[in-house]
C-alpha cells in the first residue's frame, strides 16, 4: 500500500508542483487548514466565538469563554478580519480567520498565522538551514533532532506527506532532487521549506 501511495505521490500532476504562487498556501474564504500550536511545547491554540473576545484573550493571557483544540485540528475558513492593536505575545496587527471545525461544533476566530495549509504531496519545496540550525534527512518522523543524513544549506525536495498535528516532531516527508542525496526519502521540518518565491510554506500567508 505505501509503495502504491508513494508511486501516486511522486507522479501527481504537473499544476501542483508550481508552487511559486501556490494556492494552497494563501489564507482566503473556502480554504482548508490546520490548527497550529500557540506555543511550541503545548500542542494547542484557542478559538474564541467573537472577533472582540479573541485579541483580548490574547492580551490578558485568558482562553476562559474560548475553545482549546488540539494542534492539527482540521478547519474550514468562512471570513478574514484585521485587527489592529499589540497583542499579547504576537505584538503587531493580526490577520484573523472566522473558521468552523471541519468535524465538530467549534467555530470562531483564530490568528491565521495560527493556521497551516494542507500541503499536497507532489508539490515541491526548497529546503534551507534557518538561524545556524541543522537540516538533516531524518529516517523517520519521530527521530530526534540531527538525526539523518546532512543536507546542503539550500535543497530541492518533493512533498509525499504532511503531517499537522505533530508536535516537537518531524512532520513533512519528501524525496530529495537535488545534491548528492537526490532520490532519498525521509523527514524534515515544514518550518525549513519554501516555495520559489521564498515564501515560507508555513504557516498560511494572508
Amino acid at each position: 500500500m505505501f509503495a502504491v501511495a508513494l508511486a501516486v505521490a511522486l507522479n501527481a500532476p504537473a499544476v501542483a508542483r508550481d508552487t511559486s504562487r501556490a494556492a494552497w498556501n494563501r489564507a482566503r474564504p473556502g480554504a482548508k487548514a490546520y490548527v497550529a500550536a500557540e506555543e511550541g511545547d503545548v500542542p494547542e491554540a484557542r478559538i474564541c466565538p467573537t472577533i472582540q473576545m479573541y485579541p483580548r484573550s490574547l492580551r490578558d493571557n485568558d482562553p476562559s469563554g474560548c475553545k482549546i483544540v488540539r494542534q492539527g485540528t482540521a478547519v474550514t475558513i468562512m471570513s478574514i478580519e484585521r485587527e489592529r492593536g499589540d497583542f499579547g505575545i504576537y505584538g503587531h496587527d493580526l490577520m484573523v480567520a472566522k473558521v468552523r471545525a471541519n468535524r465538530g461544533s467549534v467555530m470562531g476566530f483564530i490568528a491565521i498565522e495560527l493556521l497551516n495549509p494542507g500541503i499536497p504531496a507532489g508539490a515541491d519545496v526548497t529546503l534551507k538551514r534557518t538561524n545556524g540550525d541543522d537540516l538533516n534527512l531524518a529516517p523517520s518522523e519521530g527521530d530526534a533532532y540531527g538525526v539523518g543524513p546532512s543536507l546542503a544549506s539550500v535543497t530541492r525536495a518533493r512533498v509525499i506527506k504532511y503531517d499537522p498535528a505533530s508536535s516537537d516532531a518531524h512532520d513533512l516527508q519528501v524525496r530529495i532532487i537535488s545534491g548528492p542525496h537526490a532520490g532519498e526519502i525521509g523527514w524534515v521540518y515544514a518550518q525549513n521549506a519554501f516555495l520559489s518565491d521564498g515564501t515560507p510554506i508555513t504557516p498560511l500567508q494572508p
